[in-house]
């Protein structure tokens, strides 16, 4: 069984500070990290955090990254988020291991491959 995902595949604003594509729509999204990106003091960001269009607190993962796992392509990630064909199965609250407060384990599917991406949260909303 699988997660409803409102709004997948939909386009990020345009004056929304990443490119990319909602996963679920002012929640999660799939952004690009070309350089061109946000990026936190030069340290590996597969997440990145702020303010959805409706002010309330989003974050995203770096679609280069959930490629390397499911060994694809970054466009086909992105074409499997806007096909509907990339499903988030489940969400699983995990220890947290880097100083954070908590942490969430999100387990992806594409066809017949798994891919798990832990997200943990700091005290002030953001994430790593």
């Amino acid at each position: 069984m699988c997660i409803a995902l409102a709004g997948q595949g939909e386009p990020l604003p345009s004056d929304f500070p990443y490119k990319g594509q909602w996963l679920l729509e002012n929640r999660i999204f799939l952004y690009r990290s070309d350089g061109a990106q946000p990026s936190g003091a030069g340290a590996l960001n597969i997440t990145a955090s702020g303010p959805s269009p409706d002010g309330k607190p989003c974050f995203g993962l770096d679609a280069g990254q959930l490629a390397l796992v499911f060994q694809i392509s970054t466009e086909q990630v992105f074409k499997h988020n806007r096909s509907h064909t990339l499903f988030l199965a489940n969400v699983e609250d995990v220890p947290a291991t880097h100083g954070f407060i908590e942490a969430k384990l999100y387990i992806f599917h594409i066809g017949s491959y798994r891919a798990a991406v832990t997200v943990e949260r700091a005290r002030r909303g953001g994430n790593a």
